[in-house]
């Protein structure tokens, strides 16, 4: 049995060219143009008439409906180009011409046509929070988040529980210049997270803003709450395990973030779920994490330690095995940066 044929499609086939050449380019014919596209019509069918409608009613708010079907059916961008950013420059103040910059941006349109109506659009609705699929639909077609990094740092400020606040944070941590009211946003999303990875990644991803001097009480309360549900779990996957790693490493680049943070590096070395498996027999991904860990910075955690008796070389000995397991597979150019501290460990002991 045949599949019935739109509706669209079985009662226009025949009559759609004779209206469109008598009434194709009234401006009524926006919604004939939407519909016909909507249902599934082959774009080049319509072609010659859309343009025509285009060029006469090109920059009137009926036109989005038509510029936005076409470019929904895969018609091909550069047969509207002349038309979208006449109407963009005419109507960026309006919040519904998001759905053109999305619609350009998925279609594949060049980015650096719409680049100046959309910085406008933002200026005025960058907090909207369904901007944020506009975001997503920029990165994707012109794969440059810093060109957004301030609307979305204001996005992010005014949409802290948006479902897609995980994405912005982990663009944003990679940048290199944040505003301090910024990284306070990031800390406070990662404060009040619902999963210890994701918490723990976007906070390693801050990196050099962790060691800001104005940030360090957040950044200290932040490490501090996620370190504490992750040893207090019996058993704790070796990507946390990683992750965990890599904060000491980054906290420990400030004396004042490693003292805060001294008894809690010693509940994880101290956790039989750290650093086991060792690094060298784990998933690429959680490697690759624990290869970003190889650094002194880590290690600076382990005299004070020693020296203030809170670290034993043979009362502790079996987490110190496995740390420093792991530390003669560390790449030779970082080895050469700890040896003196090594030969020190090795005095001692370790």
């Amino acid at each position: 049995m045949r599949e019935r044929e739109p509706a669209v499609r079985r009662s226009e086939a025949s009559t759609l060219p004779a209206w469109l050449e008598t009434e194709g380019e009234r401006l009524e014919a926006f919604s004939r143009f939407k519909t016909w596209l909507d249902a599934g019509a082959a774009p080049e069918t319509v072609r010659p008439y859309l343009v025509a409608w285009l060029k006469a009613h090109g920059t009137r708010r009926e036109a989005r409906f038509v510029l936005a079907a076409w470019l929904e059916a895969r018609g091909e961008p550069a047969a509207i180009q002349p038309f979208i950013a006449p109407w963009l420059q005419a109507h960026e103040r309006d919040p519904e011409a998001s759905f053109i910059f999305q619609a350009w941006l998925d279609a594949g349109g060049k980015s650096k046509l719409i680049r100046k109506s959309l910085y406008n659009w933002l200026g005025l609705f960058e907090t909207q929070p369904s901007t944020y699929f506009l975001f997503t639909s920029w990165l994707a077609a012109a794969g440059n988040f810093s060109s957004i990094k301030q609307p979305a740092s204001r996005w992010l400020s005014a949409n802290p529980r948006h479902h897609g606040t995980l994405n912005i944070i982990n663009h944003l941590a990679r940048q290199e210049d944040l505003a301090e009211e910024t990284v306070r946003d990031i800390l406070s999303w990662c404060r009040e997270a619902h999963d210890a990875e994701a918490a723990l990644a976007s906070l390693t991803f801050l990196e050099r803003h962790l060691l800001r001097e104005e940030v360090a009480p957040e950044v200290a309360a932040t490490a501090r709450a996620w370190v504490e549900v992750v040893v207090a779990q019996e058993v704790f996957p070796p990507k946390l395990s990683a992750l965990l790693a890599l904060l000491f490493a980054i906290l420990g680049d400030s004396p004042g973030l490693r003292v805060a943070s001294e008894d809690l590096f010693l509940r994880w070395l101290r956790h039989p779920s750290a650093l086991a498996p060792q690094p060298a027999h784990v998933t690429p991904g959680v490697r690759r994490v624990y290869f970003s860990a190889q650094r002194l910075a880590l290690l600076s955690y382990l005299e004070p330690l020693l020296a203030a008796g809170r670290l034993s070389v043979t009362a502790d000995r079996q987490p110190l095995v496995r740390l420093f397991a792991w530390v003669k597979t560390w790449t030779p150019e970082v080895r050469e940066q700890v040896g003196p501290f090594l030969e020190r460990m090795r005095r001692l002991g370790g």
